[in-house]
């Protein structure tokens, strides 16, 4: 990311949910910074609730007095509504989306260190960039107020070739309008799958449609898979997770918990022909509140890569089984399904 940033000709936007003000978020600044005055189109969006320590430290306002193009989305006042999309589009031909925040845990140098986040973050090549163009210059016009038509400048979409075989099609998430499609379309994979379905995410609050559909998967004989980190950054929403366990476990799902560091990736392959990757956990926030960024992919060396970093992964978890999940003490039981009640608002 830094080497494409350093090589922008015209124009650098960049998205995330966190900046924080370590190393490595100054670091980036810097580096947007020295690359706006040397003339690139710099234009930087950070989440109010998200980044609180970067706005409240001053790192923003310092970046803007240095003419740096730097705004919050305006959703600050709300708990809900956070945009939590993750995305680089470099001179409209290069597109970086995940799960990565621009923080010292996301730096990847030392991935297996107990601070670290192991996570996912995707290059993209190619006609879809576009698309991601357009995703974040109607989130630049929201939060500054400027008509989109506005920012339609040609400079900002050249003519982008094909860059390899793969499809890919961005499904961006939202609490309204098209937004509802991310879930609509993490439903669909499920049920159309015919073989298996593999589940990565950090966080496990599906809404009833999804939840009952991976239930349904594996009573129709599929290998369902979900892997979730075994410690998680926010207690009870995994306390609220492990209170959906048992439905699951007897329905045949199998499910593994990755050990430390903390896993935030999350992705989901289906019959080893369809991923889904991006921004969004699947839980109720990410699905149906916040604003977020996905990419289907159908490609088999995508797929491949993807299904041996899956399966890393699991070889690093512990598998639950249902004798010892349901071998928990009355209190932890209790206690987890006070915290699935929660299960909206985590």
């Amino acid at each position: 990311l830094l080497t494409e940033l350093e090589a922008a000709q015209r124009s650098i936007h960049l998205q995330s949910f966190i900046i924080t003000p370590d190393d490595t978020g100054r670091g980036v600044l810097a580096v947007l910074r020295a690359r706006a005055g040397e003339g690139v189109d710099v234009r930087v969006l950070y989440d109010r609730f998200g980044s609180t320590l970067g706005h409240f430290t001053g790192v923003f306002r310092r970046a803007r007095a240095e003419r740096l193009q730097i705004r919050s989305n305006r959703t600050w006042g709300h708990v809900n509504l956070r945009n939590h999309r993750k995305l680089v589009v470099i001179d409209g031909k290069t597109a970086f989306v995940g799960g990565m925040n621009l923080d010292d845990r996301n730096r990847g140098d030392d991935v297996e260190r107990r601070d670290a986040d192991r996570d996912y973050q995707f290059r993209i090549d190619g006609p879809v960039v576009a698309d991601l163009q357009r995703t974040f210059l109607d989130d630049w016009a929201s939060a500054t107020r400027i008509e989109p038509k506005r920012l339609e400048n040609p400079e900002l979409f050249p003519t982008l070739s094909e860059a390899g075989d793969a499809w890919v099609q961005v499904i961006p998430g939202g609490p309204q309008g098209a937004g509802s499609g991310l879930a609509q379309a993490y439903f669909g994979a499920v049920a159309a799958a015919r073989q298996s379905v593999t589940v990565v995410t950090p966080y496990f609050l599906p809404d009833d449609a999804i939840f009952e559909a991976l239930r349904y998967a594996a009573l129709r004989g599929l290998q369902v898979r979900v892997v979730l980190p075994a410690r998680s950054n926010h207690r009870y929403t995994a306390h609220a997770a492990r209170a959906l366990y048992g439905p699951l476990l007897s329905a045949g799902v199998r499910i593994f918990e990755r050990r430390p560091p903390f896993m935030h990736a999350k992705a989901l392959v289906v019959d080893d022909l369809y991923a889904m990757v991006g921004s969004a956990n699947l839980d109720y926030r990410s699905l149906h509140l916040n604003f977020e960024l996905n990419v289907e992919v159908v490609d088999p060396t995508f797929l491949a890569a993807l299904a041996r970093q899956i399966e890393s992964e699991i070889a690093a978890s512990d598998e639950v089984s249902l004798e010892r999940h349901q071998a928990r003490p009355l209190l932890t039981r209790l206690g987890q399904n006070l915290c699935r009640l929660l299960q909206p608002v985590l």
